[in-house]
Formats: structure tokens, C-alpha cells, sequence
């Protein structure tokens, strides 16, 4: 694409001359190809102006910054061709940059959104499964990791953010194209959809898996929270033709429902919902529930038995947003509830640790207090002997909630322990006094010793090595027990400082039961 085509297409402003044919664009001045557009930008960890020479030295045929005049310092003395745009919409107008320079891929994709605050990475290895399942080879973007089957196989990249930045989004998806993927599920974060990250992508289905308290550190209360989730349905899927999926349990969702209308269906326990989950059964070893479609089509069944290996009753919700997706999708639905019957879900969400029944481990995702209680409201049904829960709360993130989880924990599970998460640059043992002010509320007090534990109630403890805080909960479970440890899930890391250290809770769990004589 030719560059005076991009400044056209954008109404950007050109500083300077040449007009270079483009091939790409990049944020990262070590990853510049020749040919490539530069973009030149403040980021939270360094300032791409600062590197404009490096990347011209690498081959970049041009640059793309904020409109700041002419007398910007790091313009000055540049001959070459600048695409100025305004810096209020700048992320925006990079991933449209993107979108053109790389051909426009998701025109030729058919792309699924899912958004919400928990849930999404189930909901799109669920998807993943159905999809590849019935023909539709389908590439993933999300928090575990960016992945497409190709010619040579599973290509898999680290993922950066849920959602990643304009140039590294629409080059996956060109290259995600090009290897002859058919659909793509994305996980939409509310920062991509405030941010602008997405720029033009087209939608063409949106799944709202649920709405409570996380990342107000950055959007402030739960209504612009709730704002920046909406903007996926009525912004990029505001076309009637575009349909969106709504679990409608939640009270956001339900407004979400309501204000949509026909453009969009209803899934949940409600009776409301066209596709309603009844009867759901747990067990140890997955879940079941009566599935009952009010759009089943002409010849179909309306009620069938759904099974799943799947732990945990919000799992059956989820199940349940798959099915209504692969339905508005004109899926084959017997195939579908056949390809969910052995799907084995997201990895670091409900995770088993060890096959022995007796001493069931589970490590999860959760690091909210929705998410925790619903976590150990599940497991509870499981009616274990006693249920622990080992937890923390990242730095750098939202204090608010800290002592929220800590009475979640407190409440919900027969011993709470409270360890450290991610703390980043905090300091863990200030996180942790946070977050114990959500035991105080319920009257627990911090235990001295494992054997106070064993002989206390009324006591919870603490332990800011993570290792030894798992290692605790392993050695005080007795048979007939349930130990969730929640928070990192999947990760195979903990920061610490700016440090990112190997830690894995499965791996920590599977030595700690192994070492007892548990697994």
C-alpha cells in the first residue's frame, strides 16, 4: 500500500517527502523490516520517538506519530516522509493503519468476539474445539497465548495482553489468513475496547460472558467499566445482521439484553433465556445439565442432556454460551454437544492436580471476588469434607478488592490462606495487611502455627512465600478434602519487582502431594 493511499484513507496530515510502498508497521524499533511504517509513540515503558533513528536504520520507509506541529524536537532534522495524526485517537488510528496496510484479513475471517470479566479464555478453548471440530479451522487470541494450526502445524506466540496493540493484532490476523484459518476467536479485554486497539476490525458474533469488580484501578467505577465492555455490541457489532450471545443471569448482561433487543439472544438458568441451562448435577469427575433450546429449529430436539469433564456449576453457563454461539453460527448442534462431552476446557481453570480422588487439588484463574466465590460456591456442591482455599492479590492492580477476596475466601471455604500473588512492585506484606482486613470483618485471626490451623476454626492463615502457602494447604488436607488454589491459573511465572521468576502452581501442588503420599 502506497503511503499518500494511507494518508487518503485516514485524512492524516504528511510531513516531509517520498511515497514509499508499505509492506507492514511495527511499535518495536528492533523488529523494523525494511519497508515497514514506524510508529512512533510514548508507551508506558519507553518512548518509540526516541528510537526513530534506529528504526530509519533498520529499513523503515517512514514514520507515524502524533500531530504535535512542526516544531515537535524528534521531527526536526527528519527529511522523510511523517504521517501526523492526532494524539487523541492515535491507538485507534493505528490499528486502522494496520488494517489497511495488511489487506484487510477480516474480511475474509469469520471473527468471534467474548468479553466479559470472567470466563472468556474457557468460552474461547471451548470454541476452539467446536470449531476445529466442524471444518473450520480457527485461529485464538486471548491471555494464555495467540495460536493457529498451519501447513507446518500449531504455530503458538506468548501473548503480551489479552488483547494485543493494533500492529501485532491485524499481523496476526493477516498471517492467520494466509494459512487458510476460517474463523478466529478473540478475546476482547475492556482496555482494548477503551484503548482503541481494534481500530475497523469487524465482528461478526459477540459473546458477554459476565460483569463484577476488576481493573477499576484504570476504568474508576463499575458503570465505565461496564461502558468500555458495551462498546463491542453496539460499536463493532452495531450492524443488524451482526448477532450477539448474552448471559443474562448477570445484571449487566441483562441490561446488555434489554438494550440490544433483537439483535441479540439470551443465555443462562433464567427462564428468560432462549438457551437455558436447567438441572445442572456435579460430580467429581465433570457436570451435567438439561439443555433446553427455545430456537431449535424445525426436526431438532428443544431439550437434550449436555455433558461435560468440566468442574464447577458456572462451567455449565459456559458450556451454555458455547452452545448458543455454534447455534447463532448455524453450527451442527448434535456435533457440537458431542465435541463438548470431550472438551477438556482452558488450562489453569479448575485444573486437577494429581488423580487421587480422595485429595482433590484444583489450581484456577480466579483473582476477583466474583470469580473466587464462584470458584468455591462450586466447589462446595462437591460437599467435601472440608474445603481450603489458598489465594492473593496482585500488585499494581486494584486495591479495592483485596479485602473483598479475603471475605470471600473467609466466608466460603473452611480455611482460608492467604499468600502472596504477583506483587510486582509492592511490597507483598502490604498487599497481604490489605487484604486481611477482609478477615477482621469476619472475626477470623491470623493462626501462628499449622497445628493452631488444624485445632482453630476461627483462624485463617498467612504466608507470603507462595511455595510454602501451597505446601501448608497440601499437608492440611485429610481425606475427603478440596483444595482450590486460586489466582494465577495457567501462569507459569510470578513477577516480583519488574522480575518475572518461574513459579507454576501445578507444578509446586503436584511435587507437595507427591512428597505426602496425596497424588
Amino acid at each position: 500500500m502506497k503511503l499518500s493511499e494511507l494518508k487518503d484513507s485516514l485524512a492524516l496530515r504528511l510531513r516531509g517527502q517520498g511515497d514509499p510502498e508499505l509492506i507492514g508497521l511495527t511499535e518495536d524499533s528492533r523488529q523494523v523490516k525494511p519497508g515497514e511504517l514506524f510508529v512512533a509513540v510514548k508507551g508506558d515503558k519507553s518512548d518509540g520517538r526516541a528510537f526513530v533513528a534506529q528504526a530509519l536504520a533498520a529499513g523503515a520507509a517512514a514514520i507515524l506519530a502524533f500531530d504535535e506541529g512542526d516544531q515537535a524536537g524528534f521531527l526536526k532534522d527528519l527529511s522523510g516522509p511523517v504521517l501526523l495524526a492526532p494524539q487523541r485517537d492515535f491507538r485507534d488510528t493505528v490499528s486502522r493503519a494496520a488494517r489497511l496496510i495488511y489487506q484487510k484479513p477480516d474480511e475474509k475471517l469469520f471473527i468471534i468476539g467474548v468479553t466479559g470479566t470472567n470466563a472468556k479464555t474457557t468460552t474461547t478453548y471451548l470454541l476452539e474445539e467446536v470449531l476445529k471440530g466442524q471444518a473450520w479451522p480457527c485461529g485464538v487470541i486471548g491471555t494464555v497465548n495467540y495460536r493457529w494450526p498451519s501447513p507446518q502445524g500449531l504455530r503458538r506466540l506468548e501473548a503480551p495482553n489479552t488483547t494485543p496493540e493494533g500492529p501485532l493484532l491485524w499481523r496476526l490476523l493477516k498471517n492467520m489468513r494466509a494459512d487458510q484459518v476460517k474463523a478466529v476467536v478473540i478475546e476482547v479485554s475492556s482496555h482494548a475496547l477503551e484503548l482503541g486497539r481494534l481500530g475497523d476490525l469487524k465482528f461478526d458474533l459477540g459473546i458477554f460472558t459476565n460483569l463484577s469488580r476488576d481493573h477499576l484501578d484504570f476504568h474508576g467505577d463499575m458503570e465505565a467499566y461496564f461502558l468500555a465492555k458495551r462498546k463491542l455490541f453496539t460499536e463493532k457489532l452495531k450492524e443488524q445482521s451482526k448477532k450477539s450471545v448474552i448471559q443474562i443471569d448477570d445484571a449487566y448482561g441483562q441490561r446488555l439484553w434489554q438494550e440490544l433487543s433483537d439483535r441479540a439472544v439470551g443465555f443462562g438458568l433464567s427462564p428468560q433465556a432462549q438457551y437455558q441451562a436447567k438441572n445442572v448435577r456435579l460430580e467429581r469427575n465433570g457436570l451435567k445439565f438439561d439443555f433446553v433450546n427455545k430456537k431449535a429449529k424445525p426436526g431438532e430436539k428443544s431439550e437434550k442432556l449436555i455433558s461435560s469433564p468440566l468442574l464447577g456449576a458456572f462451567n455449565a453457563i459456559n458450556l451454555l454460551g458455547v452452545l448458543a454461539a455454534a447455534d447463532q453460527m448455524d453450527l451442527d448442534m448434535t456435533k457440537t454437544e458431542e465435541l463438548l462431552a470431550k472438551a477438556p476446557g482452558a488450562p489453569g481453570r479448575l485444573e486437577r492436580v494429581g488423580q487421587n480422588d480422595h485429595y482433590l487439588v484444583l489450581v484456577d484463574y480466579s483473582h476477583t471476588p466474583a470469580s473466587v466465590a464462584a470458584a468455591l460456591e462450586s466447589l462446595k456442591l462437591l460437599k467435601p469434607r472440608k474445603l481450603l482455599c489458598v489465594f492473593g492479590c496482585g500488585g499494581d492492580r486494584d486495591k479495592g478488592k483485596r479485602p473483598q477476596m479475603a471475605e470471600t475466601a473467609g466466608r466460603l471455604a473452611d480455611l482460608a490462606i492467604l499468600t502472596s500473588d504477583n506483587p510486582r512492585t509492592e511490597e507483598p506484606l502490604a498487599i497481604m495487611a490489605e487484604a486481611a482486613l477482609g478477615f477482621e470483618k469476619l472475626g477470623l485471626r491470623p493462626a501462628q502455627s499449622l497445628s493452631q490451623v488444624g485445632r482453630d476454626q476461627g483462624t485463617y492463615l498467612a504466608q507470603a512465600d507462595r511455595a510454602l502457602a501451597i505446601e501448608a494447604a497440601c499437608a492440611l488436607m485429610k481425606e475427603g478434602d478440596v483444595l482450590l488454589i486460586a489466582g494465577k491459573g495457567h501462569e507459569d511465572y510470578q513477577i516480583i519487582g519488574t522480575t518475572k521468576r518461574h513459579f507454576d502452581d501445578r507444578e509446586v501442588a503436584k511435587m507437595s502431594l507427591e512428597a505426602l503420599g496425596k497424588s
